[in-house]
């Protein structure tokens, strides 16, 4: 909560609360890229009239929201991480927003020395937002006291510690690990791409309690998209139920029996087509820019296989709207940063995504032995 509140003042300084609708309106195909579903109804309501509320937005459309439209300074691009030593507004808001999101997507481990550092960047990003633009201390005092007095009155540990920061920040963190949550958007990715031949959107979409409308907003959007978007916002807005059995639900009265059958076959891919020299080596930036070149039609699906997350997507979908090819690039970095990514995995994630088996020998010839 109190990186939530620290953002709105911060939107409030650079857009005064009576223009805060209009600066919305202006921008709202931009932002309608980035905020899907229920809350863009937060931004562009059937009644023009009604004052837009900075209570009614979260922290992660806060964030977006503060990229998209206001004019915050930032010493590099928002795309890029932060310098050290970047004290800037926008380095900060970014710096939290990684933190967060970094904290909230924990399994509820960390060492001593992580927390400590963690903190201490939290703690310091939150206090110079407060001096550059707030004044006074209220914001370092909460921080301060979170950390401290008022929930910590025993000692605990810093695996306790965390937990509370985790609930206190972010109260849609989810008890399953990264593994599963990666696995349910694969679910998704791969039943959207078989719903867009020939199921109704419209009973779909009703059967999430969705509206197929506010998906289908912009004209790039493929269908496979908006299917895999609207499942996305509902495993965010119900994410306790058990979203394989209610999706076979919802497929069984659409009368879609074959999908129900790909979701129990479901099996993770490894490709066996031909084999793939020195398959367990690293990709490296060239295979990625062969990447860049040939899967720019199915690279969604390839990244989310590889186990690149939606609202890491997100981010960088953000930052590159406009250039696929390196929306792309950025993408395998930031994966291959988390985990390694070898040359059969990627043959499997490309055979999964687009079958481009003419692709995979390319990148097989390149990787032959001299």
């Amino acid at each position: 909560m109190i990186c939530t509140e620290l953002f709105r003042e911060v939107l409030s300084y650079y857009i005064r609360p009576s223009d805060e609708r209009l600066e919305a309106h202006e921008h709202i195909g931009r932002l309608n890229k980035v905020i899907y579903g229920l809350k863009r109804r937060i931004l562009s309501p059937m009644k023009k009239e009604i004052p837009l509320s900075l209570t009614d937005i979260e922290f992660e459309m806060l964030f977006k929201i503060l990229r998209k439209i206001s004019r915050i300074p930032f010493s590099s691009a928002w795309g890029k991480d932060p310098q050290k030593g970047d004290r800037s507004i926008g380095a900060c808001i970014k710096r939290i927003q990684f933190l967060r999101n970094m904290l909230a997507h924990t399994n509820g481990t960390v060492d001593d020395d992580e927390f400590e550092y963690y903190w201490a960047e939290l703690r310091d990003a939150i206090v110079l937002i407060e001096e550059g633009l707030i004044g006074g201390d209220e914001y370092r005092l909460k921080i301060e006291s979170l950390r401290t007095k008022k929930i910590f009155a025993s000692p605990v540990s810093n695996q306790e510690k965390l937990r509370i920061i985790q609930a206190s920040k972010h109260s849609a963190v989810v008890s399953t690990s990264d593994e599963k949550e990666r696995e349910t958007e694969v679910l998704f990715d791969m039943v959207s791409r078989k719903l867009s031949a020939s199921t109704p959107f419209f009973m779909f979409f009703g059967e999430l309690g969705q509206a197929y409308s506010e998906k289908k907003t912009f004209k790039e959007t493929k269908d496979s998209e908006c299917y895999f978007l609207a499942m996305y916002e509902w495993y965010q807005m119900y994410p306790d139920i058990d979203h394989k059995e209610k999706l076979i639900s919802i497929l069984s009265t659409l009368e879609r029996q074959d999908i129900i059958d790909s979701i129990n076959d479901f099996t993770e891919i490894t490709f066996r087509e031909f084999d793939i020299h020195n398959e367990c080596t690293s990709i490296d930036e060239r295979d990625m820019r062969l990447v860049c070149e040939y899967e720019t039609r199915y690279f969604r699906h390839l990244l989310r296989y590889l186990g690149l997350r939606q609202y890491e997507l997100d981010s960088i979908e953000m930052d590159y709207a406009e250039n696929t090819k390196e929306k792309i690039f950025v993408s395998l970095q930031k994966l291959t940063s988390q985990k390694v990514v070898t040359r059969i995995d990627l043959c499997s994630a490309i055979e999964y995504a687009s079958q481009n088996r003419l692709f995979i020998k390319t990148l097989n010839l390149e990787w032959e032995p001299t």
